[in-house]
């Protein structure tokens, strides 16, 4: 039973052209808390740019920044954290300018840039707005840091991957890097968060769109790629492929699995999957169906009786009490 919902942001909850999230991930949202599901924000993105209005439509239960280098509560609370080894961070930051490659790191509370505007002008294009930062000083290098974004060749990202192999180099966006150590993924913080509520991967659903999700999809009980996601997280097999966030990808995924309904007050199909998975009709449609078929058989050994009349009743009444929860109007908070 999945009683988890992961989600990453950036071209899943969030249009890839826009940064906006559609309105149809508030009616998706909103059913999966009715049914009292979990839901996690699993995110590249630092904890400062889960701006304000993400979090109050989506209400996580708990995020997973940093590519899971960080991972908070509900409040804000760090839950655990692992930042960049120190000296390994800082000659690479050093590295870094010194080759005046575009780049930047996330502190805790701000973005920092090394050199360039490119790290700026991509977070812009993936959130929308406009990122704190500040250039970098000294200072900032005697801090946590979580994650390095750098714009590399390919043939720049190998050989920093052998010079640095303790490090993970991995694209986000075309010929832009993360850096981070290994061993550290959104799978890794997500785990961390199910052995703390003593669930496990097989109640989880995860949806994402990039190599950064994959170990989370994978690992998932159901992983879901969104219609546009990197190419390698399309041709993974194990994985389902919704439609893209711009066409509701999220909300058909979680209709197709009986877990929301599209909330245009049509008596559909994917309305009666969805009420029989999170109502009491699951319990009232098939003991009225089997009530009916007491009935039935006593019928055809000719053994009608005071029962049989009574399992009818009784068949009738969770039948029509089936059919009221299936007419009854969406629920709205």
């Amino acid at each position: 039973m999945i009683d988890v919902v992961v989600f990453d942001i950036d071209g899943t909850l969030t249009n890839r052209h826009t940064g906006e999230i559609p309105a149809s991930v508030d009616a998706a949202i909103q059913q999966l808390k009715q049914q009292k599901m979990a839901i996690v924000l699993a995110t590249g993105r630092p904890p400062f740019e889960v701006y304000p209005e993400i979090l109050e439509r989506i209400r996580p239960d708990a995020l997973v920044c940093n590519n899971g280098k960080l991972v908070l509560d509900s409040s804000g609370k760090i839950i655990t954290e692992d930042p960049i080894d120190p000296l390994t961070a800082k000659r690479l930051i050093l590295r870094l300018k010194e080759e005046r490659i575009e780049s930047g790191f996330h502190s805790l509370t701000h973005n920092v840039i090394v050199h360039g505007k490119a790290v700026e002008t991509m977070v812009i294009t993936l959130t929308g707005k406009r990122p704190a930062l500040k250039p970098m000083s000294e200072e900032d290098l005697q801090h946590p840091i979580y994650n390095i974004m750098a714009k590399l060749s390919p043939d720049q990202a190998e050989q920093y991957r052998k010079d640095y192999p303790d490090l993970k180099i991995q694209a986000f966006a075309p010929d832009f890097y993360d850096i981070y150590h290994l061993g550290v993924s959104k799978a890794e913080g997500l785990e961390i968060l199910l052995k703390r509520t003593k669930r496990s991967w097989n109640r989880v659903m995860a949806f994402g769109d990039n190599l950064n999700d994959l170990e989370m999809l994978n690992k998932a009980s159901i992983g879901i790629a969104m219609g546009d996601a990197h190419p390698d997280v399309l041709q993974t097999k194990r994985l389902e492929v919704t439609e893209t966030a711009e066409n509701d990808g999220v909300l058909h995924a979680l209709v197709r699995h009986g877990m929301a309904e599209y909330p245009d007050g049509k008596l559909s199909w994917s309305r009666f999957r969805h009420r029989f998975v999170s109502t009491s009709m699951r319990y009232t449609l098939p003991i009225s169906f089997f009530l009916a078929l007491s009935v039935v058989y006593d019928a055809v050994r000719s053994a009608i009786g005071v029962t049989s009349w009574t399992n009818l009743g009784l068949s009738v009444i969770l039948l029509i009490q089936s059919s009221l929860l299936f007419v009854k109007p969406l629920q709205h908070e």
